[in-house]
């Protein structure tokens, strides 16, 4: 019987470490300049300890260019964060503040969930309390990036380190990404271990 499948992957293995982080003081010009320099799209704030504060995203710095004044704009409360937005001068001012993060541990798909659900592409990684990483949807896509054939070399490969399976029992083929498992088990619950395996897999 099986005993020891591949562990799953998390956060830790695919974000973005260390990140790009700003101070809540940074002016509008300099935003701009590190988002230009360090070819990102959102970058935490973050206190003299380290702390999250917030996050800035392009789109936030965008209000500057597309805002033009209204008079219901001390009234409607969007027409009020659009122009605090483009009239802001600091970090501080144009962030967006107790941003959705991610832990270290939490499992991959945990986070794509996270990234759709509040409609986000990235998510500052934060363990006790600091800034730690950034994990994007880019980050999480990357894992897919793999060739068939090396996906498959990888699969046989955790097969044969479970207990009591041997390379010559169990073989992964693999077309675009979809695989396909043949062989035998020793017993039908394996079968879920199996799964389990290939699904630890990047790609």
């Amino acid at each position: 019987m099986i005993t020891n499948p591949t562990s799953q992957l998390t956060v830790r293995d695919v974000m973005t470490a260390p990140a790009v982080v700003l101070s809540p003081e940074a002016s509008y010009a300099e935003i701009v300049h590190r988002f230009l320099e360090s070819d990102v799209g959102g970058m935490p704030i973050v206190d003299d300890a380290g702390r999250l504060l917030g996050v800035v995203t392009e789109a936030d710095l965008l209000y500057r260019e597309a805002y033009r004044p209204g008079p219901d704009d001390d009234v409607v409360a969007s027409a009020q964060r659009w122009k605090q937005k483009a009239t802001g001068s600091t970090a501080r001012d144009v962030m967006t503040p107790n941003p959705i993060t991610a832990d270290l541990d939490d499992p991959i798909e945990v986070v794509a969930r996270r990234l759709l659900e509040h409609s986000v592409s990235r998510l500052p990684v934060v363990r006790d309390g600091q800034v730690v990483g950034v994990v994007s949807r880019h980050d999480v896509l990357r894992r897919f990036a793999r060739p068939d054939y090396a996906i498959a070399a990888d699969i046989d490969r955790a097969l044969a380190d479970v207990t009591g399976v041997g390379p010559n029992l169990t073989t992964a083929s693999v077309l675009d990404g979809d695989v396909v498992l043949t062989g035998f088990v020793a017993e039908p619950v394996d079968l879920a271990i199996f799964e389990e395996v290939t699904a630890g897999i990047d790609g």
